[in-house]
């Protein structure tokens, strides 16, 4: 996604209409960051450093883009870049044939299905482009030494934070890429991207430190069951992150990706509950339902075990 991100932030270059909203750089913020009133992410607990950030209002177009992240012990632990483009005004149709050609056309990265890709759910129909990519990323390559040559200015506000801040990065990261773009619910096309340091997530350690060698590169995971394991249950946290942010943009029901696969637990709930309300004489009560996502989120945040939901939501259910 790195060129879709190019284009947000280099629009704010050619306006030449710079300026800050709501987030400074070197600001430390918690709990929460909020782009717009869609784009809101919950944070994980500590202390998150916002590194860049750009706003730019233009016409009837405008962008919103921060990058920050949370650092554990001088180690980028975890970070977001949240951005959003508002495409309402004129020239729809060649701005969407644009947003087209740089999603699907580009050589080096996109929605579509790449070698390094571990995971690709696409929706593309007409304009519309929901996507979720899940990978891992070498990430000296990714700073220092990019495929795409001519865009690797790109990321030289990070690599002069890190440099300066003496920040160390680890050699292999997971990532998540989400990409929401449906005229039918927003002129706006949104764009996340969260990665981790799987060290700070109980991950297993990693023999194997460059893109084409990793342990989680699509060729090589099946030998590594440990760091397999470690991926899906990457992908649910990265599926559910996408399920919450379809919600927020509120996009059609044919235009959402088949998720809730990924997510077994949530999958029993949901069909226990479709189920029930076709049984009015054994309909789940509302405070029935509350506990069982209060229950799900609780399993989300490794509170409890699965061992531990199931045998509560069991009790729920009976």
């Amino acid at each position: 996604m790195k060129k879709l991100l190019l284009i947000i932030i280099f629009s704010f270059i050619i306006t030449g209409n710079l300026s800050s909203k709501e987030y400074r750089s070197g600001e430390e913020i918690k709990n929460q960051a909020e782009l717009d009133k869609v784009l809101k992410m919950n944070l994980s607990p500590g202390t998150w450093t916002v590194i860049e950030k750009d706003f730019w209002d233009w016409s009837s177009f405008s962008g919103n883009y921060i990058f920050l992240a949370k650092i554990t012990g001088n180690e980028i632990s975890e970070y977001y870049r949240l951005s959003y483009l508002n495409t309402a005004g004129k020239y729809i149709s060649d701005i969407n044939s644009w947003l087209h050609e740089v999603i699907y056309k580009d050589k080096y990265d996109g929605c579509y299905q790449r070698p390094e890709y571990y995971l690709l759910e696409l929706f593309n129909k007409g304009s519309t482009t929901n996507c979720l990519i899940v990978r891992h990323i070498d990430v000296k390559k990714e700073l220092y030494n990019p495929d795409d040559k001519a865009n690797a200015w790109v990321d030289a506000p990070l690599i002069r934070w890190i440099d300066d801040n003496s920040i160390q990065i680890p050699n292999i990261m997971l990532r998540s890429e989400h990409v929401i773009f449906a005229r039918t619910s927003s002129s706006k096309l949104y764009v996340v991207v969260h990665g981790i340091n799987q060290k700070f997530f109980n991950g297993p350690k990693n023999k194997f430190i460059t893109e084409d060698t990793s342990e989680y590169h699509p060729f090589n995971i099946e030998k590594f069951k440990k760091h397999k394991k470690f991926m899906n249950d990457f992908i649910k946290s990265a599926s559910l992150k996408h399920i919450e942010l379809e919600n927020r943009i509120k996009i059609k029901k044919y235009q959402k990706l088949d998720l809730i696969k990924y997510n077994p637990e949530k999958k029993i709930i949901e069909n226990t509950m479709n189920s029930n309300k076709k049984d009015k004489n054994n309909q789940l009560s509302s405070g029935d339902i509350k506990k069982l996502k209060d229950l799900k989120k609780l399993l989300d945040e490794g509170i409890l075990t699965e061992q531990e939901f199931n045998s509560e939501k069991k009790k729920i259910l009976n």
